[in-house]
């Protein structure tokens, strides 16, 4: 666990500018076995990244009121227009616990690579 933790603080501090990034709550010790980042390039984010060799997942990729499992309760697309938008923008960026520091560095790099290549 304290190595997620500091594996999400090293991801927090390095990307914090480019893209919302999760945080514990005042009262919250937050264990991060995924790493879930929002930013609204989300795809050709994800592209580039693999483009280097980094792997990255979209978890829960549609929304609960719309898994077939909820059918019976009749909602349809539209009817929880934040978890729809939020869907379209999250990513998990890699983090398990033998991750070293240089990959870290690695993918903190590619992300700000990428987001930099945007601005010009």
């Amino acid at each position: 666990n304290n190595r997620f933790r500091e594996i999400a603080h090293l991801y927090r501090n390095g990307l914090k500018d480019l893209v919302t990034t999760p945080c514990d709550g005042v009262d919250e010790y937050c264990v991060y076995h995924n790493f879930v980042i929002r930013t609204v390039l989300r795809d050709e984010l994800m592209e580039f990244l693999l483009s280097v060799g980094i792997e990255t997942k979209i978890h829960y990729p549609i929304q609960l009121h719309l898994q077939p499992c909820a059918s019976d309760l009749d909602y349809k697309f539209g009817d929880f227009p934040v978890a729809e938008k939020l869907s379209q923008t999250m990513m998990s960026l890699p983090i398990f616990p033998g991750l070293t520091d240089r990959e870290i560095s690695y993918i903190i790099a590619s992300i700000r690579e990428f987001f930099e290549n945007k601005k010009t």
